[in-house]
């Protein structure tokens, strides 16, 4: 099946990115019972981690976004030379 690699691939990116986002909620589980505002100790939430996280996923996005329209824009450029080609081989203008 010539699209199976490619949802293959999906699936894999789709079950790290649930594995990443379950690890980082169980890393924010807190006490199972109240514990009153004067007890509680200092809040240590990874924004750093975090942020770093953000951006990735954003420059992922945006660089998988560019390639996928440099194909597509190379894909269309071809076709459109195929196009030319075979007017150009029956005499009509290509202009």
């Amino acid at each position: 099946m010539p699209g199976r690699g490619r949802s293959c691939g999906r699936a894999g990116f789709v079950a790290g990115l649930v594995a990443f986002a379950s690890r980082t909620a169980f890393a924010f589980q807190g006490a199972s019972e109240f514990v009153p505002a004067d007890q509680l100790g200092r809040d240590t939430v990874p924004g750093g981690v975090l942020v770093l996280a953000a951006y990735a996923v954003a420059w992922f996005a945006v660089v998988a976004y560019v390639w996928i329209v440099w194909r597509r824009a190379g894909r269309i450029e071809r076709e459109l030379n195929d196009i030319a080609a075979k007017l150009a081989a029956s005499g009509r203008r290509t202009d």
